[in-house]
């Protein structure tokens, strides 16, 4: 018997707005969410200020996401199913489909996969240019509560 598990996993985290610095403490699981947040107002257009301030903060957020999906890498390696030609066995939905994006992890497993990953998301960074003042963007910009909340650990105000 085997779990699905999402090869991007994502745990919920209460963060309130920082106060502005020049370098910032963030764990793992913020730094990717904030460069997933980044990413995303990428396609907007800004002023000049802020359109620099996102590129800063993507840059300056990008070596530690690699590192990161090199770890993740390192977990999936230990611990995902792998068929008989060694490729990993993608997760099955209810109906026993499977799901793009998603892996097996052994039952076996499941409890040190989690308490792994739990760990290398949890560990704290520092990392400098990456806040973004709220009161920079403009009022005319509509942001989904996703982005904000992915960006929850660098901005500020």
């Amino acid at each position: 018997m085997y779990l699905e598990v999402p090869v991007s996993t994502q745990f919920v985290t209460v963060h309130y707005l920082n106060t502005r610095s020049e370098c910032m403490k963030l764990t793992n699981q913020h730094v990717m969410d904030a460069l997933s947040g980044l990413n995303e107002l990428s396609n907007e257009k800004f002023p000049a200020k802020l359109a620099w301030k996102i590129q800063t903060a993507r840059l300056s957020l990008e070596p530690f996401a690699k590192t990161m999906n090199e770890q993740m890498g390192t977990l999936r390696d230990k611990f995902a199913v792998k068929d008989a030609e060694g490729n990993f066995v993608p997760g099955v939905n209810e109906k026993g489909e499977p799901v793009e994006g998603t892996i097996q992890i052994g039952r076996e497993h499941i409890v040190v996969f989690n308490k792994e990953l739990e760990d290398l998301m949890g560990l704290e960074v520092e990392v400098n240019n990456v806040s973004i003042d709220i009161a920079d963007f403009p009022d005319s910009i509509e942001v989904s509560p996703n982005s904000l909340h992915a960006l929850r650990g660098i901005l500020v105000g």
